[in-house]
């Protein structure tokens, strides 16, 4: 059973009555990154900003279906962005997501 964040966080925690709600988009990069790839990268590299596929305006507030070594790009409310890559997954109704990521 896949979950949303409205069926997680429910009553005070539900989103709705979140102070702060800053929307992050999340695309695939515009190049093929490999695992290396972002390896290399440091935080504040200028060439993070160029991954993030700003012509994708639909399907990306979230990221999906997610397995070890997917790398994605995100931009956040506040124009910061980034490139992650995924470390760990586990499926289930207690799962979990790690990941690594870099910022400009």
């Amino acid at each position: 059973m896949t979950k949303s964040g409205k069926d997680i966080f429910t009553g005070d925690a539900a989103p709705e009555n979140w102070s702060v709600q800053n929307k992050t988009l999340f695309t695939k990069p515009t190049v093929d990154l490999t695992v290396a790839d972002f390896d290399a990268l440091e935080d504040g590299d200028a060439i993070i900003e160029t991954y993030f596929n700003a012509e994708q305006t639909s399907g990306n507030k979230k990221a999906k279906d997610l397995k070890v070594n997917d790398i994605w790009t995100f931009k956040t409310a506040g124009n910061i962005f980034g490139v992650i890559k995924v470390t760990a997954v586990q499926q289930g109704e207690t799962g979990f997501v790690e990941f690594e990521y870099k910022v400009k």
